[in-house]
């Protein structure tokens, strides 16, 4: 069997780790604006499944709430 040493590992995650932050340093307009169009279009989808019967419940309330504030927050 073939073990990768756990520092091998550390160090793949935190080169890939860089390599993002340094894209949405540098692109940071674009990044916010394409993180926000796919959390619409998720909601979107989660609004069109659940449509029937999802808003009429509490649980449905407090999880849309839930999810504009954090969209909010992004913004």
């Amino acid at each position: 069997m073939h073990y990768i040493r756990n520092v091998v590992i550390e160090q793949i995650v935190l080169d890939n780790l860089k390599e993002i932050i340094g894209y949405v340093s540098a692109y940071e307009n674009e990044f916010v604006q394409l993180v926000m169009e796919t959390d619409v279009r998720q909601r979107n989808k989660d609004l069109a499944k659940h449509k029937n019967g999802w808003w009429k419940s509490k649980q449905g309330q407090r999880n849309w709430i839930i999810c504009f504030s954090v969209s909010m927050r992004i913004i």
